[in-house]
């Protein structure tokens, strides 16, 4: 393919097994699973602000994903906890039929390293580690 303005690629050599080694199958009867939790209103003991707009973006980003072939479940201001229930059911699931799961976290943040639940904060490897192999065997080895 080429594109105005610019000079045609070269033409690609042959791929090999070396060379594909390093990607994902991707060839699973399903995509996954894609979990999208909203936090808008926050308890006035977080002092944080209402996130306004923020259904517009998780409209958007659940549409792309449904495009993408991915089966979409929105939650919508959790507290900490509930974000942590979520997650340990979600990775109580069988994911052996599915290329990857998805998470996205739309909220306030702090330091890149911690979330706002409605009531408060919670590390993001808090969130994360419900996902890791010993934790969900059908995910070894699946982008997450």
């Amino acid at each position: 393919e080429s594109r105005l303005g610019s000079s045609p690629e070269p033409p690609r050599e042959p791929t090999t097994d070396a060379d594909t080694s390093f990607r994902y199958d991707m060839s699973h009867p399903r995509r996954g699973l894609a979990i999208i939790i909203n936090n808008k209103h926050f308890n006035p003991s977080t002092q944080m602000e209402v996130r306004e707009g923020s259904e517009v973006d998780q409209e958007n980003l659940s549409q792309v994903l449904l495009d993408l072939g991915f089966d979409v479940r929105v939650y919508t201001d959790l507290t900490c906890g509930q974000m942590r229930r979520v997650l340990r059911k979600v990775a109580a699931e069988d994911h052996t039929d599915s290329d990857c799961l998805l998470v996205s976290v739309m909220s306030h943040g702090y330091q890149g390293e911690q979330v706002y639940g409605v009531d408060g904060l919670v590390h993001i490897h808090r969130l994360s580690r419900y996902f890791k192999g010993e934790n969900c065997k059908t995910l070894i080895g699946k982008p997450k």
